[in-house]
């Protein structure tokens, strides 16, 4: 990239190319962990929804992804809520265990051995 000459530079020309609000000078927050303070839970809550996610394909669609039974089981246990339920009872229910962070984070390794 011509006139960058440090990734302070190519952070500058990227973000006020494309990011909409001009970058600050004289900063490098790219080389700071403080940036990462920004994602907060919702780093988190993708993986935990991730998880979840493969730990239900893998129970009720991995080997019939359009079975009308386990839609059907779906629909009933998880949709048909809507907000009024907690969303831990959901999926304990639908999954028919205990849920951990233990068992989250088997389900994300599960999930990228299978890839």
């Amino acid at each position: 990239m011509k006139g960058c000459n440090n990734t302070t530079d190519v952070l500058n020309m990227i973000q006020n190319e494309y990011y909409g609000i001009p970058n600050s000078s004289n900063t490098s927050w790219q080389l700071r962990f403080g940036h990462l303070v920004g994602y907060g839970a919702k780093y988190y809550s993708y993986l935990v929804s991730k998880a979840v996610a493969n730990s239900i394909w893998n129970k009720l669609f991995i080997n019939d992804p359009f079975s009308s039974a386990a839609g059907q089981i779906y629909h009933d246990q998880v949709l048909a809520h809507g907000g009024g339920k907690p969303p831990k009872e959901i999926v304990e229910s639908i999954l028919d265990e205990s849920i951990s962070a233990n068992y989250l984070a088997r389900s994300l390794i599960d999930n990228n051995e299978s890839l």
